[in-house]
């Protein structure tokens, strides 16, 4: 009994150490906001810190005005050497419409890339009605950290 004691202790504790470990995985974080909807500056200050799954589309919520809030859906892909980081925005009509962007990847080989972090910016302009020609414009610096 003495025995199993402290080989019990000794697995709980790598449990733990390699438990807090994961939470820091593949933790995706948005900032430097330049938002404009229809000629208003709209001020978003904080940065934005997500945690994704690997094929799994995770919907984040940017900002709202007054007719129209705007998302982004990143989803994050891992197959044999290459790492995928998929973006794709939206604007959200106060009638439940959706308009997107177009997809954008951005690629990175783990034998011959730099792996860990996967940097970029992202610049979409969105045209959410022609009638009235009502858009918005946004723009932000996006870091995903991998492994």
């Amino acid at each position: 009994m003495l025995k199993i004691r402290p080989l019990i202790t000794l697995i709980f504790v790598i449990f733990v150490f390699n438990s807090m470990g994961q939470v820091t995985k593949n933790i995706l974080t948005m900032e430097d906001f330049s938002i404009e909807s229809n000629g208003k500056i709209i001020i978003v200050e904080n940065p934005i810190s997500v945690q994704l799954q690997k094929d799994v589309p995770k919907d984040i919520f940017i900002c709202k005005t007054n007719f129209v809030s705007y998302h982004a859906e990143f989803t994050y892909k891992y197959k044999g050497q290459r790492v995928k980081l998929v973006r794709r925005t939206y604007a959200k009509l106060s009638n439940g419409k959706k308009v997107y962007s177009k997809k954008k990847k951005d690629m990175q080989e783990l034998k011959v890339s730099v792996p860990g972090v996967v940097k970029g910016k992202s610049s979409e302009s969105i045209l959410y009605s022609k009638k009235t020609m009502g858009s918005i414009f946004v723009s932000f610096n996006y870091s995903f950290s991998y492994k």
